[in-house]
């Protein structure tokens, strides 16, 4: 029972960041773009999903990993995050940079744009309050819940922006 329920969670986990790739990587929108742009795109697919994985690795919702192991894999995937988050927006911002500035000013008329130049900045902050809390003196555990709490908003932030890339390719 127990080796199900694990293979259950690591397979719905698995669904739920590849179906939405591959229904992007099968769309007909890609064949007038280029592969800078296709490349921008599925940096954010990836970053989407890392989001989705880091607060379950956090909260230990993930079977058959420790304590320590998930922390030191919520360190790299956020890392990888952020990575992802940089090169998205560096690559659309080649390709498109009117767009660009029209999303970071919130001028798009694209309704996903704001949900996701808000989620940009949280990760980034989530980064950046990351690599300083050892300097600030705070330790994990007053840290923890500082950082569960900051996740549903970058979560949310990032599904209304998957949604609504559904929406728009629909």
């Amino acid at each position: 029972m127990r080796l199900a329920k694990a293979t259950l969670i690591w397979a719905a986990l698995a669904a739920a960041i590849c179906v939405p790739a591959a229904f992007a990587s099968a769309s007909p929108l890609l064949a007038w773009r280029g592969p800078l742009y296709i490349l921008a795109g599925f940096a954010g697919i990836i970053a989407l999903g890392l989001t989705l994985v880091q607060p379950l690795l956090i909260a230990g919702y993930l079977p058959e990993l420790s304590a320590y192991r998930g922390r030191r894999v919520h360190h790299w995937t956020g890392g990888a995050l952020v990575v992802a988050v940089v090169v998205h927006v560096a690559g659309l911002w080649i390709t498109s940079p009117p767009d660009m500035i029209d999303a970071l000013l919130f001028a798009s008329p694209t309704p996903f744009s704001p949900f996701g130049v808000i989620a940009m900045w949280a990760i980034f902050a989530v980064a950046l309050f990351a690599l300083l809390r050892r300097r600030l003196g705070l330790r994990l555990r007053l840290e923890t819940p500082t950082r569960l709490r900051q996740h549903p908003g970058i979560l949310g932030a990032t599904s209304l922006r998957g949604v609504n890339y559904i929406g728009a390719f629909s």
